[in-house]
């Protein structure tokens, strides 16, 4: 009686689709299955392929999402949405005497003056006093492991206000954006360009920045001569990005 074999022909059992060339070019055994061993080379190799092509795939669309800062540094020149030259005007004579008012960790150098003449100095939840100077303690560009003051000003814009952030560590490193959250947002940029702060996701209100969420700056901005002809402002309920 003749022995039978008990060895069953070999089943691939991985996805055909991940192949670049079709069943048909891989060597027959019986003209049924492929040789497994090519078979299992070529499934090494384009998984390879394909994990490669997921990696740069990933690694574009990081890129592609990686947009550069819209702002102006006088550093390091780069395109912004305020001219400096021509947009950015000296402050009107008569500007008070700076104080140097701790508020916490911060200091309340300028309290500027109320501009009622030109809505977008004001809203109903804040004014937006004309030559405000606030030191805000944050994260430090230039020392990162360290905490540094960063002079915030509000500066004139003729219709409106705009929106300066120096820092104090290197003052010609300096961002200018038209509301207080999109210039200090380039603070947060550049340092997530740094090593102990790449790729921290950070959310920030440019008016807690400019001092403009503190209690003890709302009450001397509400005291400053025409601050009483503005709709009242609120203290702590405002969201906005200003």
């Amino acid at each position: 009686m003749e022995a039978t074999s008990s060895t069953e022909p070999f089943t691939p059992t991985f996805p055909f689709d991940l192949f670049s060339k079709p069943l048909s070019s891989f060597p027959q055994h019986g003209n049924t299955y492929p040789d497994a061993e090519l078979f299992h080379q070529e499934f090494e190799e384009e998984a390879k392929r394909e994990h490669l092509r997921k990696e740069e795939s990933k690694k574009k669309k990081r890129n592609s999402t990686r947009k550069a800062p819209n702002y102006i540094r006088t550093e390091i020149t780069r395109p912004g949405p305020i001219d400096i030259e021509n947009e950015i005007i000296p402050l009107p004579p008569g500007m008070p005497d700076d104080i140097n008012l701790p508020v916490g960790e911060d200091i309340l150098v300028n309290t500027g003056i109320v501009v009622t003449d030109k809505p977008l100095f004001h809203k109903q939840t804040h004014i937006f006093p004309l030559g405000l100077k606030y030191k805000y303690l944050y994260h430090c560009i230039v020392h990162p492991a360290e905490k540094h003051h960063y002079l915030c000003e509000i500066v004139n814009g003729g219709d409106r206000p705009f929106y300066k952030v120096t820092c104090l560590c290197r003052p010609t490193l300096q961002f200018f954006g038209p509301s207080a959250t999109a210039a200090f947002k380039q603070v947060i940029a550049e340092l997530q360009t740094t090593g102990k702060h790449k790729r921290e996701t950070t959310s920030i209100r440019g008016t807690r920045c400019f001092g403009l969420t503190e209690d003890a700056v709302i009450n001397i901005i509400r005291s400053l001569p025409g601050a009483d002809e503005l709709i009242e402002p609120k203290t702590k309920s405002d969201n906005s990005d200003f």
